[in-house]
């Protein structure tokens, strides 16, 4: 087992910030933000809270996260090389 595992038993309660990491878009890995992207499971709740919260950031390819979850139209956003033809896109529609 590898990489950075949370458990919280009792759930988290409501957040009021996200930071969505990222790892895996240029080499379209079965684990990481490009996996999680074409599930849609996880984007679709990036979406859902997004509302109500107060800071939401990315690291390296979780920008793509964002993307997905229709967050950076209109907005200024950055990402790693893998992921910049891609993210350039999202901001643009």
């Amino acid at each position: 087992m590898s990489g950075l595992q949370f458990r919280a038993p009792d759930g988290l309660g409501t957040p009021d910030a996200l930071v969505v990491p990222g790892g895996g878009w240029g080499s379209r890995a079965e684990k990481g933000s490009w996996a999680e992207a074409r599930r849609g499971v996880l984007t679709e709740r990036i979406a859902e809270l997004a509302p109500q919260l107060r800071w939401i950031g990315s690291v390296c390819t979780g920008t793509m996260l964002l993307a997905e979850a229709g967050l950076l139209k209109g907005r200024p956003a950055t990402t790693s090389r893998p992921g910049w033809s891609t993210t350039k896109a999202a901001m643009c529609s």
